[in-house]
């Protein structure tokens, strides 16, 4: 009987045998998604986007996720969700004015085999 780690964590107490995390493994191995399918995973799977004023340079930009503005913008994602939480009334970082833009239902279906 396997020895289960931190029951009703992430995991419900499941553990794959060693067995099974090889077949997984290598039934992952070399699939990479190329940067326009992530892009598209990324368009169809988010319902908002990020949009971005930039005070110093006065251009708007958009992104996907928070994740994304952040890396783009190299603060910490943390801040750009702190901003949201707090509905900071001054520009984060004395710079950039966050807003969340709702993305209208497109209706488009992606299949997945």
């Amino acid at each position: 009987m396997r020895e289960v780690h931190n029951p009703g964590r992430f995991e419900k107490g499941h553990l794959h045998t060693e067995e099974t995390k090889r077949k997984i493994g290598e039934a992952k191995l070399g699939h990479i998604h190329c940067e326009e399918t992530k892009r598209k995973m990324s368009e169809a799977r988010v319902d908002y986007q990020i949009e971005v004023m930039d005070l110093e340079t006065g251009t708007k930009t958009t992104y996907y996720s928070i994740s994304e503005a952040a890396r783009a913008l190299g603060i910490p994602k943390s801040t750009v969700s702190s901003y949201f939480t707090r509905n900071a009334p001054k520009p984060c970082k004395g710079r950039y004015i966050f807003t969340i833009q709702k993305n209208k239902p497109t209706g488009v279906c992606l299949k997945i085999s």
